[in-house]
């Protein structure tokens, strides 16, 4: 007889990494490789304690600095070394890194009206748009599902993903196998913890955008 499978149970945790300089000057990081505030710093500490107790088996984590402080904090006290992944790198704003949204606005006044009228589709000169962004990581999810099944241990794998606010918007359209446009309806705040289950192909949020660890840090 034949014996029967269940789906896998994988658990992920993804995370936005802590205040940027970029973040707290008000300008878009992108691709920029800005460093964490110190307010940013805290924050991250207290997210890592957050999550001390999960039994994470993986920590994939964007090639910035601001994440891989996150990322370093939950390997920290485990057995796990992060996974640089460049496909979690955030949406490049290309030429308008390091501009505040009034300099874009005045500096590149049509490109900053195409933008407000196809956020999905305009891309910045040098840069990427949304659906760019999404088609790059449209396959991790199955990225992930295999790693969970390479670990295959006993109950749910959980899972670390460390990386930016609209690479996590992408994310989750993908993992949702949602329409592209879901994306302008999320936000997902610094250092802040969103759960996704998937069994199989099926994906189920627990949590979506919790800072409830910052109270302290705020």
């Amino acid at each position: 007889m034949k014996k029967d499978h269940k789906p896998i149970q994988l658990r992920l945790y993804l995370l936005r990494h802590g205040e940027s300089e970029d973040n707290r000057a008000g300008r878009f990081g992108g691709s920029r490789d800005s460093s964490l505030s110190p307010r940013g710093r805290r924050q991250s500490q207290a997210l890592s304690e957050r999550l001390s107790g999960l039994p994470l088996h993986a920590v994939y984590t964007s090639p910035a600095r601001r994440a891989r402080v996150l990322a370093d904090l939950l390997c920290a006290g485990r057995p796990l070394t992060p996974e640089i992944c460049h496909d979690l790198r955030e949406v490049s704003f290309g030429d308008w890194e390091g501009m505040s949204y009034p300099e874009i606005h005045e500096r590149h006044p049509d490109g900053c009206r195409r933008w407000m009228q196809d956020p999905l589709r305009f891309a910045p000169p040098n840069g990427e748009s949304f659906l760019d962004a999404i088609a790059r990581v449209r396959p991790l999810p199955r990225r992930f599902v295999d790693a969970a099944t390479i670990h295959g241990a006993n109950g749910p794998i959980h899972i670390a993903v460390v990386t930016h606010g609209g690479l996590l918007r992408a994310l989750l359209v993908c993992l949702l196998a949602g329409n592209p446009s879901l994306a302008l309806r999320l936000r997902f705040d610094n250092a802040s913890l969103s759960i996704v289950d998937l069994f199989g192909e099926a994906a189920t949020i627990r949590c979506l955008n919790d800072t409830s660890h910052l109270t302290e840090v705020e």
